[in-house]
């Protein structure tokens, strides 16, 4: 802690003029300046700290711009909804919640996601039965040889397996924005028909899905195909969903997805968790309507959160998954970034690192690269608080110039609102607008926990940069910013030149942790990273084009684990550097047209041109992974969470590059390379069978099958016998020997469920089987 006497005697200063000055709100000078006022909101026990600081906003009026840009609001009817989850007890009352004109949707254990009037929120405070009102942060939107290193080619062609899979009869479900739904490869290359069975935009009024209150649910080929798009801004979902299932839209196209047969439900959405985890219920319980499983992609995060599982989302989402009902998210693109920082706390050595903003070549600061807004989230061990400040520290005079007062996590239960200033000599300072909020015990983990939101875009120096500071006496805190990716935790201990070279003793930022929210951090989603498939491209005018990144090597982007609770992620990597996929062509704000450097190739029908284009993070890995998944789930519908996990620890591709033996698992490759090829050959051989006698080993794969059965056991069958439902004998095949991956030819049979009867003179086994 600074003791320094000018410090304290300035801080009571500080203090008296935010006292005289409360309630007052933030206002500027004719420059531009934010004037000095101070605000408090005193935050009840069940306000999560996110939500606190919109009730901080909102008390200080300020206008509706100024909160859809910076929560996720949804405006209905020019009135303004809040997305959150409640934390609810037995003693909840549901008709007091609704009486507020608050639209309850999904329940999910202990929690109901929500849509909440935002002059309605402080109300719901009040209600017995209510642990927790937490409203969300958006998340961000983080193939040809693709297909190659995973070995998708020979699991798509049936090579060396008893048939192709393409993802037939398995739903793909994309949670993103950007949606292009006339893209033609989206439609099925035999009949033409688009495989999108359904919308619901989130973000649009219209007709919502059932046991929902919002949103427009688009069905049918007509309906959608006129609907066209979501956003004329984006391609990111488009992407995104042309890896995990897209044709080509021609036969033996170089940009065929993964699962390109599946059938494919789109849900865009503004990305707030909430939205995010109702888009989860609402493709499950359509895939449980049509007898379908179902695996979602969600190619998005972000950094806000306790990065150990226990978050509202994550924990939601784990009463949702089960056999054939499957979550891939991507870890996040932060792995070349030092957006983390930790540190030991004692009394004499606290957490002090510098927030910095990026510079122009020149060092001069950049103010459209950087707004110099972000967050920074604090969280701590159980029962061992802490207090947070941030400072403005002059770089060339190594001296304090400005602070915050110490807000501690275990007294303080207000939102402090506040600005500090740098010494510029002209006539006007730059003032930097800071908000913290704590709590002492997080209702999910107990952690004490602290939030600090940060606008320093008045800023205008690159010598007068913001020093968040960590104090207490013992425990260890982590800390990560949860902006765009454009701040970092640093020492500037490397700055030479006109610096008079710091001496405070700032802790550098880390590239660990960085595994994001929503994708990355869940106990029940599979995490993905990225690796380098290729590094080189050529464009649509025939030019060629190079990026960094080492072929096979993981790509620099993608984000490391551990969680905060230690374990390894992400859970596998797949290609998601340079990978060519369809994009929007309705999207007017990257124009992916011909002489788009972006643009590899295109379709035209005459009247509309769609393209193909590179992107590259782990939002493109996640879709291959999604799509492998939706292959495996085609080979066995009832695939389970924990049998994945199992096929991606046994059957994944490691080398020099991942760690073999005991590196793997490790915190940059999870468990390797995917292979989709040896998924479906252990699916096959293990998972896809009916054992009834272990001792003689039978084994019956694959189940379902679209023609061939292959069976196995060490005892002597006389024959075969196949019964349909109806008990009528359909088949017979002679044996008359030990099974030993004996081939039975069930491709005469029509599509239904059958019984296998395998016959000796001493018994008989069967076995229900399901022909495709």
């Amino acid at each position: 802690m600074k003791k320094n006497y000018i410090k304290l005697t300035l801080l009571t200063l500080f203090i008296f003029v935010n006292m005289v000055s409360l309630g007052q709100s933030i206002s500027v000078d004719k420059k531009g300046n934010p004037t000095p006022p101070s605000f408090t909101y005193e935050r009840p026990k069940n306000c999560a700290l996110n939500t606190s600081l919109l009730m901080t906003d909102m008390k200080q009026n300020k206008d509706a711009k100024y909160l859809k840009d910076r929560y996720s609001l949804t405006e209905v009817n020019s009135k303004l909804y809040v997305g959150a989850f409640i934390k609810i007890n037995n003693d909840f009352d549901k008709s007091k919640v609704e009486l507020l004109g608050v639209e309850l949707n999904v329940k999910a254990g202990d929690f109901y996601t929500a849509l909440i009037p935002i002059e309605k929120l402080e109300d719901l405070f009040l209600i017995k039965g209510i642990q927790k009102i937490e409203i969300g942060e958006k998340a961000k939107i983080s193939l040809d040889n693709a297909r190659i290193l995973t070995n998708v080619n020979q699991v798509q062609a049936g090579t060396g397996l008893p048939q192709a899979y393409t993802g037939a009869g398995v739903i793909v479900g994309v949670i993103d924005k950007g949606f292009d739904y006339t893209h033609p490869t989206f439609r099925n290359l035999t009949t033409n028909q688009t495989r999108i069975s359904r919308v619901w935009e989130q973000t649009e009024i219209g007709t919502p899905p059932n046991n929902f209150t919002y949103g427009n649910e688009i069905i049918g080929q007509t309906n959608i195909l006129n609907n066209g798009y979501d956003l004329t801004t984006e391609s990111h979902a488009t992407h995104v969903t042309g890896i995990a299932a897209g044709s080509g839209g021609i036969a033996n196209s170089l940009f065929k997805g993964i699962a390109y047969n599946s059938e494919i439900v789109l849900v865009p959405s503004d990305l707030s968790p909430q939205k995010i985890f109702n888009g989860i219920q609402y493709i499950f319980n359509y895939a449980t309507s049509v007898n379908k499983p179902a695996v979602i992609n969600m190619s998005i995060g972000s950094h806000l959160g306790p990065h150990d599982g226990t978050s509202d989302f994550d924990s939601a989402c784990n009463s949702l998954i089960g056999p054939g009902k499957i979550l891939v998210g991507a870890a996040s693109n932060e792995g070349g970034d030092k957006i983390h920082v930790n540190k030991t706390l004692t009394s004499t050595n606290s957490l002090l690192s510098f927030v910095n903003f990026p510079k122009l070549s020149d060092g001069s600061y950049n103010p459209i690269f950087s707004k110099g807004i972000t967050a920074i989230d604090v969280w701590g061990e159980v029962g061992k608080n802490f207090s947070v400040a941030v400072n403005v520290y002059n770089i060339f005079s190594n001296s304090y110039v400005n602070w915050t007062p110490y807000i501690n996590t275990a007294t303080n239960t207000s939102t402090y609102t506040g600005v500090v200033y740098d010494n510029d000599t002209t006539s006007s300072q730059d003032g930097c607008i800071v908000q913290i909020v704590t709590e002492t015990s997080n209702s999910n983990n107990s952690k004490p926990h602290a939030l600090i939101y940060i606008d320093n875009s008045y800023q205008d120096d690159v010598l007068n940069q913001l020093l968040v500071e960590v104090t207490g006496a013992n425990g260890s805190v982590n800390s990560w910013q949860c902006g765009d990716g454009t701040a970092e935790f640093t020492d500037l201990s490397g700055l030479t030149g006109t610096t008079a070279g710091i001496t405070v003793g700032a802790t550098n930022g880390n590239t660990d942790m960085t595994i994001g929210e929503i994708g990355g951090t869940g106990n029940s989603i599979i995490s993905v990273g990225a690796f380098t498939s290729k590094n080189t491209y050529t464009d649509y005018s025939g030019i060629g084009h190079s990026i960094t990144g080492t072929l096979n090597d993981i790509a620099n982007f993608s984000s490391k684990g551990p969680t905060a609770d230690g374990r390894k992620k992400p859970d596998i990597t797949a290609p998601g550097n340079v990978i060519v996929s369809s994009v929007n062509h309705f999207d007017t704000t990257h124009n992916y047209n011909a002489t788009n450097i972006e643009t590899v190739s295109g379709l035209n029908d005459g009247t509309t041109a769609w393209a193909f284009a590179k992107m590259s993070g782990t939002s493109m890995a996640s879709p291959i992974v999604t799509g492998i998944i939706a292959l495996w789930l085609q080979a066995k519908p009832d695939l389970t969470l924990d049998q994945i996990k199992t096929i991606l620890q046994t059957q994944s591709i490691t080398d020099s590059f991942t760690g073999i033996g005991s590196a793997i698992p490790n915190n940059t490759w999870g468990r390797g390379k995917i292979n989709a090829l040896s998924g479906i050959q252990y699916i096959n051989q293990f998972l896809n069978l009916d054992t009834f006698d272990s001792s003689s080993n039978f084994v019956v794969y694959p189940n379902p099958t679209s023609s061939t059965i292959f069976a196995t056991s060490k005892d002597y069958y006389d024959n075969v016998e196949v019964y349909n439902m109806l008990g009528q004998k359909v088949y017979l095949q002679s044996l008359g020997f030990i099974l030993d991956n004996q081939e039975i030819d069930l491709s005469n049979l029509a599509k239904g469920t059958y019984i296998l009867k395998f016959n000796n003179l001493e018994s008989s086994k069967s076995v229900k089987v399901i022909k495709q």
